[in-house]
């Protein structure tokens, strides 16, 4: 089916894409009156945005003076962001939205061929052949706003026809001329090709004589955009030639002039000084990052240079010719991370270069065809060349002080030591600026408004820094590059350096946008992984922001000192979905994570019927055939289980099964469960580590454990302490002691939770923990409320989701509590208690070596490895509305146990022995329960949760639907009620009574009208 742009627009009337090049425009489609400045002259808010009345298009539209911004769509502002025809913009907004186009071709040029001639290598380029720059190839060059610019000799263009002109020249003085074709011989010299311009594929050439660098602006493939011909020239500086043969022929001109006005007569030589005296040096010259930027940086009047690639040096030589043309040098470079280091670098080794700083918000809009803006030419995309002045004037050098050669009264130079003696003062402007080109900026505290965060930024990883580590990078500064001592000595004795100047340096906000509901990257020390449902790979760090703190490394490493680099790993467990089966691969024992070992027996949930029961069944065969029989197993497996009847084989069962949740003693329903406990603990890892937050899912993780106990027991040491440690490793946490008393009661008790926070961990909750006072923390914003510091409400995308462990059962299975948690239940496996166990078995007991503590850097790496894998499956399903809970079979019995409490488990067991199958009234057997418990104050509906967690615990069904009379309303939604009009005695009419109902599996049939008392 051919897709075309209705077809394309249809998806979100283009508001994505509109927002992609414009983002301020965000809040004007929610509020279809609200007006923005897009404008640089601006001076009210006049842009919107409005929905055609019958297309449905998003339009934006500038009510203030911006012609092409008129009732402008989507697809019109990509062909006037890309300066590009309709054909061309019609597969950068498919692609944009991610549509594959049939049928649809590249640009390319024109295609043809001949026979090699003697002499042509293998490779080589050659037969340029040049053309007249046509206007629609300057636009291609040139933003919107530096054609509408565009000057020469001082003088702006004011008609297309003099933009053009003005274009022809400037771009022959750069030496950019328009390419028709090109030739290349074929690598392996069979034949040469011949490509030729079109009017969809124009192409240029840099040809500076010796060499050509070949331009195709319309090559996809990066790879292919450039070329060279003949003897590229290393560190090759574009543009300086010319403009010192400007200089020197100024030079020359001045000399001539000069030489006139001492011949002539007076009167003549008069009229010669009043002619002025061409330069012989530039008031400035910009380096740019390439010669895309040069040529529309030019285009603004500006004299430019730029090297021959991202790699070249520009070393002191090449420096000092620089300033030998002009007073003051400039670098004007991509707001991109590996522009950014490089700036930074050479402003560090020469001092006096002033840097042009694009504004970072830049880097937040879209270049029109999916990638983020860096660089002058997209600039100029959004900003006119009054704009720039502003940039250019505010750049500054590096050289954060100012200096003045010191004399005597007399006029004599004044010396100490033997050197000459200099006054030095630190300059706060400039200051400032190299503070802050370095990564030092002010952070908001949020906690308390009077006072600020110092915090470094390198390498994009933001770090909390004091004072005193400010001026030590200042005095380090100054020590390496070997400055004066008296330089020295006067920034120690500064004031401007302390805290309270410190307090001017700007307020910084970094976006930590490392995720999203697709991805997420893991940050170590030397690389970065990026985790999505389809991959796992090392990438370059994304131009975002990173705390320090959530740099991953191990903490307790068994062999310090040693660099620790991460290396991706194949998955070391597979999970697929059959039906309403799960299937697993794990991989090799011997291949696996310790970690991994551990996850797998704390969900070993039937290991004790496996290893101690059905394994030693042989040497008691009186409990075997009772054992089958409440177990359904087929004769097949009674036999095999029985053939374990020696010493020998239940040792070797045990070693083959060691970390195995599908040993063959088990049945196919008890395997599954086990299995599925894997799956659940893998989603609730990789929910934990997902920092991305889906309204559709806002989830505790909630750790129990699966073993049943009597109501107000405590089991633990299974394991689920050491599994959180596992995410800490992982996560920025703040941790709560659940152990406390009514601890939320406390306003204070989130007081530690800062910003960005990855996780709260409430450890060791008890049995009276009241969950649903968390139910607005898991779901929305969080009230923060440190002591003595201002009270701070956190959204709920700016702190981590919830984690709770405890020991006792879950009291709070209602609707709402369900849907704000995510089990994960924990065998007994690993135990301590020798009262109810043969033996102590411990992660340390089996594993050999402590978690974490003993690990070395290969288990780290699988550590690593296995926690991005358990992302990697959760991404896979998250797209879905699905959460994967645990077998619930003995949490439910737990969770019984806990609602109906000892004391109604008591009168139940005695009470319905004699009253199961049957209706009793309600009243009969809650007044019962009142006189047999000593209850004086108990309600009706207490009573009935209680007798609905007893069944539910017993494997019984109250009120069963079929029985006759039964409803369903009121507080008894899930069970219903049993009702019955029979005779009053006291009256001799009718009146209504309420009646239960258990039914046991033994009788599952609806009951005769016999067996009914009405």
């Amino acid at each position: 089916m051919e897709v075309n742009l209705d077809d394309i627009l249809a998806i979100d009337g283009g508001k994505s894409y509109i927002l992609s090049i414009y983002p301020e425009l965000e809040p004007c489609f929610a509020n279809k009156s609200r007006k923005v400045k897009l404008r640089d002259d601006d001076k009210t808010a006049s842009t919107g945005v409005y929905k055609h009345r019958t297309t449905g298009v998003w339009m934006v539209h500038d009510f203030g003076g911006d012609p092409d911004l008129k009732a402008t769509t989507a697809f019109k502002l990509c062909m006037m962001v890309n300066r590009c025809e309709a054909s061309e913009a019609f597969k950068i907004i498919a692609k944009f939205y991610n549509i594959e186009l049939k049928n649809s071709a590249p640009a390319k040029p024109t295609y043809s061929s001949r026979s090699v001639k003697e002499g042509e290598k293998p490779g080589e380029v050659l037969n340029l052949v040049y053309k007249d720059l046509e206007a629609h190839e300057a636009q291609l060059i040139l933003s919107k706003n530096a054609w509408n610019s565009i000057e020469w000799a001082g003088k702006r263009a004011k008609t297309d026809e003099e933009r053009l002109e003005f274009a022809q020249k400037l771009f022959q003085y750069y030496r950019l001329k328009s390419l028709q074709s090109y030739e290349q011989v074929k690598s392996d010299g069979s034949t040469v090709h011949i490509y030729n311009a079109n009017e969809s594929f124009p192409m240029f050439a840099f040809d500076e004589g010796t060499f050509q660098k070949i331009y195709k602006p319309k090559s996809e493939e990066k790879a292919y955009r450039f070329m060279y011909a003949g003897k590229k020239v290393d560190n090759f500086i574009h543009g300086i030639q010319q403009h010192k043969s400007v200089l020197e022929q100024n030079i020359k001109i001045n000399a001539d002039r000069l030489m006139n006005a001492e011949s002539h007569s007076e009167a003549a030589a008069e009229n010669e000084k009043a002619k002025e005296s061409l330069p012989e040096k530039f008031q400035e010259i910009i380096l740019v990052s390439g010669g895309s930027d040069a040529m529309n940086l030019a285009a603004l009047g500006y004299k430019v240079i730029w090297m021959n690639s991202e790699t070249a040096i520009l070393d002191k030589d090449a420096i000092s010719s620089i300033y030998k043309l002009c007073y003051d040098f400039y670098n004007l470079p991509d707001i991109d991370k590996t522009g950014r280091a490089a700036a930074k670098n050479l402003a560090s080794i020469y001092l006096d270069i002033k840097t042009i700083w694009l504004p970072e918000e830049l880097a937040q809009k879209s270049d029109g065809k999916g990638g983020k803006c860096k660089d002058l030419k997209d600039y100029l995309k959004h900003n006119n060349a009054e704009s720039f002045k502003t940039l250019f004037k505010d750049a500054l050098p590096f050289k954060f002080w100012d200096e003045m050669r010191l004399f005597t009264p007399s006029g004599e130079a004044r010396m100490r030591f033997g050197r000459p003696l200099y006054a030095y003062e630190f300059n706060n402007v400039r200051g400032y600026n190299f503070l802050q080109m370095n990564g030092f900026y002010r952070y908001e505290n949020l906690k308390n408004k009077e006072k600020f965060d110092l915090i470094k930024i390198e390498n994009n990883v933001v770090k909390v820094v004091q004072p005193n580590d400010v001026k030590d990078f200042i005095h380090s500064f100054l020590s390496e590059r070997r400055a004066s001592e008296d330089l020295r000595n006067a920034m120690y004795r500064s004031v401007q350096i302390s805290e309270n100047s410190l307090s001017n340096l700007k307020m910084k906000d970094p976006k930590f946008d490392y995720f999203g509901p697709d991805y997420q990257y893991f940050f170590f020390e030397k690389t970065t992984w990026k985790v999505t449902k389809n991959s796992i790979e090392a990438t370059k760090s994304p131009d975002t922001y990173v705390w320090d703190y959530k740099i991953l490394k191990p903490k307790e490493l068994k062999t310090p000192g040693m660099e620790f680099m991460p290396k991706i790993l194949a998955p070391f467990f597979s999970i697929s979905e059959n039906g309403n089966k799960w299937d697993l691969t794990f991989c090799p024992e011997e291949q696996m994570p310790d970690f991994m070992k551990f996850i797998i027996q704390t969900c070993r949930i039937h290991w004790k019927v496996e290893l101690e029961t059905r394994l030693e069944l042989s040497e008691n065969n009186t409990e075997a055939t009772p054992h089958f029989a409440e177990y359904n197993i087929s004769e097949d497996q009674q036999k095999h289980i029985l053939s374990f009847n020696t010493i020998d084989s239940h040792l070797e069962y045990k070693k083959a099964n060691q970390f195995k949740l599908d040993g063959s003693l088990l049945t196919d329903s008890e395997i599954q469960d086990q299995k599925l406990a894997f799956v659940n603990r893998i989603f609730l890892i990789g929910y934990m580590l997902h920092k991305y937050k889906d309204q559709t899912k806002t989830w505790a993780g909630v750790l129990m454990d699966y073993r049943v106990s009597e109501e107000g027991a405590s089991n633990g040491r299974a394991g689920k302490g050491l599994f959180v440690k596992g995410l800490k490793a992982m996560l920025d946490y703040f941790h709560i002691d659940g152990r406390v008393p009514n601890f939320l009661a406390d306003k204070h008790i989130f007081g530690g939770v800062n910003k960005g926070n990855d996780m709260i961990y409430i450890e060791d909750v008890g049995e009276s923990f009241n969950f649903t006072e968390l139910f607005a923390k898991i779901t929305g914003s969080l009230e923060v409320n440190p002591k003595n510091q201002m009270k701070v409400t956190l959204e709920e995308e700016e702190f981590g989701k919830f984690i709770i462990d405890t020991n006792f059962a879950d009291k709070y299975m209602d609707g709402s509590s369900k849907g704000r948690k995510l089990w994960s239940v924990f065998s007994d496996y690993y135990h301590e208690d020798l009262e109810h166990y043969r033996e102590v078995r411990t992660p340390f007991t089996e594993l050999g070596r402590r978690m974490y503590s003993n690990w070395d850097h290969a288990e780290w790496n699988q550590f690593y490895n296995f926690m991005a894998h358990c992302l990697q499956f959760y991404l896979t399903v998250s797209e879905q509305a699905v959460k994967i809970d645990p077998p619930f079979a003995n949490i439910l019995k737990r969770n019984n146990l806990a609602i109906m409490g000892e004391n109604f488990r008591q009168w139940a067991d005695t009470f319905f022995v004699d009253h199961l199958d049957e209706a009793i009234e309600r009243k009969v057997a809650f007044e019962n329960f009142m006189q047999t418990s000593n209850q004086t104050k108990f309600s009706s509906q207490s009573f009935f949760k209680k007798l609905a967690a007893w069944a539910d615990f017993m494997g019984y069904v109250l009120n069963p639907q079929h029985i006759s009379g039964w409803t369903k309303s009121g507080d008894a939604r899930k069970h219903g009620y049993i009702r019955r009009s029979v005779p009053a005695k006291e009256y001799g009419k009718h009146t209504t009574v309420e009646y239960i109902y258990i039914q046991t599996n033994q009788h599952v049939k609806p009951p005769s009208k016999d067996d009914l008392p009405f």
